[in-house]
């Protein structure tokens, strides 16, 4: 890895954070479980007050791996120790082209949660989305109502706060991906976080001065000396104690011990789309029927608890520069000593990049019923997106590799040029759940998305490609020599600009890109298909809420690390209106 020699010098020149285990005898007003993209918020809102005893808790440990702080060094954190290293289930109808026909999940198991592994994209969505959540039952959740969250939570390049930027640092690709759009129809849009998210642009991402800004960086790290805050990392939360009820506080275990941490006040759930709803079921708080299966007695029965699984799946579609030019981001040219020192002196040069230089939103016309975008378009100038061992982190079947393009000796990969243009299905019809697998809480519990149930989300991803081929056929494409790597996915070779062929491709080879949400649906209190109302307390039981991706309704239109940062924001704005 090119960020490996500079990993001594970064971590001693680190600004520690003030990390304390929990401590029996003190008393927690709020205990805040994960310190996630919402998490950090919510923990530093509620501290402000400092006759407020808040704990935040972390599962995972601190974010001192330097890969974690380097944009471009983001392709080493997945299946590493700061990584879950979820699995799904295997697929019916996707992930044809991975072994067991199931991708792997990665989520953060480390202070600042998903938002310290993540690719550091920061999409707010789109007014439709959240004026749909209102008209779904979640009051004061429109657009109207979040937007000040959103201008709250973002400081630009000021201290403290989410710096949100566009990249320093781009290759040449950018601006051509940008001109291809606009030679295609599509409008340039100047901010695709402004006034309309449709159309070609920069992509905003969350770095400051070359360095991934992490919700725990933003949230955490200045406010590191409030004595009011405990953060206590390496605990695991096993379930939340709930007596005739209410929840009273959280059975943990941490140095191999298993302790009870009692709350004054409220428990907020943040530990993610998997997390929070295997703790409120490991608590007896879901469908009764599921709980049964697992020996877990029901204290609170909650159907829709780990129910409306929503993700976003993404095609990885490569293409090869026939010219040569040297314009694309490769481990050959960030590993040389040059790069290295500007950025470990400067924090400039290739390293500061996450690569995702520009992207695009647009609208397929399958569906005309929202004013929002179904389909997201990522470009990445480099042929392996997710570094040289893309293959095995994608959990490709080795049959494939050479049809993928996966078969270039290591040592030719890390110069090997080109880029990689990704679709994204952004509304899907197809949802999943999530169940326990045992009562045990070190066992992870069953995904399962349903990947691409409803041909309507297949026909919406193959719509992606056909524009994909098209963007790289464009004349601003052509000083690139640009040649698509497109894979004989079946036994059968099918012309590879047909519908049918797109629809093979689509089935094959998407996989997740990240943003789980749902399985702890927000809405109104009496709507069985809920589990928390608008101010997002969990329904039946008093001094619980929960707050991160969980909650949404729908999935957003775009990457969820901003909009699951702004439910940190509107979750203690509504818990401090209360007190």
């Amino acid at each position: 890895m090119a960020v490996t020699s500079l990993a001594f010098l970064m971590d001693w020149l680190r600004t520690k954070q003030k990390i304390n285990k929990y401590n029996l005898e003190d008393k927690y007003d709020y205990i805040v479980v994960g310190s996630g993209s919402a998490g950090c918020v919510v923990a530093n809102r509620l501290s402000a007050d400092p006759e407020t005893n808040v704990l935040l808790i972390e599962a995972g440990g601190e974010d001192t791996k330097p890969e974690i702080h380097v944009p471009l060094a983001v392709a080493a954190l997945q299946r590493s120790d700061v990584d879950w290293k979820f699995e799904i289930e295997s697929q019916r109808h996707a992930c044809k082209a991975m072994k067991g026909q199931k991708c792997n999940w990665p989520r953060g198991k480390v202070v600042g949660g998903s938002s310290s592994i993540n690719n550091m994209a920061y999409i707010r969505g789109c007014p439709a989305d959240f004026n749909r959540w209102a008209e779904m039952g979640a009051e004061n959740w429109a657009w109207e109502d979040i937007l000040p969250c959103f201008e709250i939570l973002e400081n630009n390049q000021s201290e403290p706060g989410l710096s949100v930027t566009e990249q320093s640092y781009k290759t040449p690709m950018a601006k051509a991906f940008i001109e291809a759009g606009i030679e295609l129809g599509y409008p340039k849009t100047p901010d695709i976080n402004g006034k309309s998210i449709f159309g070609f642009g920069d992509f905003p991402a969350t770095i400051r001065n070359g360095e991934r800004c992490s919700s725990a960086k933003a949230f955490l790290e200045p406010i590191k000396r409030r004595n009011n805050l405990t953060i206590s990392v390496n605990t695991l939360v096993t379930k939340i104690e709930v007596v005739d009820g209410r929840a009273t506080g959280v059975h943990v275990i941490a140095d191999g011990k298993e302790e009870f941490i009692p709350v004054g006040k409220e428990i907020i759930l943040s530990a993610g789309t998997i997390g929070s709803p295997q703790i409120l079921l490991l608590s007896g708080i879901g469908p009764e029927e599921d709980l049964k299966e697992v020996g877990i007695d029901c204290k609170v029965n909650l159907p829709a608890v780990g129910r409306n699984l929503q993700d976003h799946l993404a095609l990885p579609v490569i293409a090869t520069s026939t010219q040569g030019a040297r314009i694309m981001l490769t481990d050959k040219y960030a590993a040389t000593f040059s790069s290295k020192m500007k950025y470990l002196f400067q924090k400039k040069g290739m390293l500061s990049t996450n690569g995702l230089e520009a992207v695009a939103f647009l609208n397929s016309g399958m569906e005309k019923k929202y004013e929002w975008p179904d389909i997201q378009i990522i470009l990445v100038p480099s042929y392996f997106a997710l570094g040289i061992h893309q293959f095995s982190v994608l959990n490709y079947e080795e049959r494939y590799k050479t049809d993928l393009g996966y078969d270039i000796p290591e040592d030719e990969r890390k110069s090997f040029e080109g880029i990689t243009l990704a679709p994204v299905l952004l509304h899907p019809k197809s949802n999943g759940f999530i169940k326990l697998s045992s009562a045990d809480p070190t066992v992870p519990p069953i995904i399962q998305p349903n990947y691409l149930s409803d041909q309507r989300d297949v026909n919406i991803l193959a719509k992606g490609l056909e524009i994909c081929q098209k963007i790289a056929a464009t004349e601003a494409m052509k000083p690139f020599g640009l040649k698509l790597d497109l894979p004989d996915v079946t036994d059968t070779q099918i012309n590879k600009y047909t519908d049918e062929y797109r629809e093979q491709f689509v089935r094959h080879i998407a996989a997740t890109i990240y943003h789980p949400t749902g399985t702890c649906r927000m809405g109104a209190a009496d709507d069985p298909s809920t589990v928390v109302d608008p101010k997002l307390r969990v329904k039946g039981v008093v001094g619980l809420r929960v707050a991160d991706a969980s909650i949404m309704p729908e999935v957003t239109s775009g990457n969820t690390n901003a909009p699951s940062i702004m439910i940190g924001q509107k979750a203690a704005t509504i818990i401090l209106s209360e007190t």
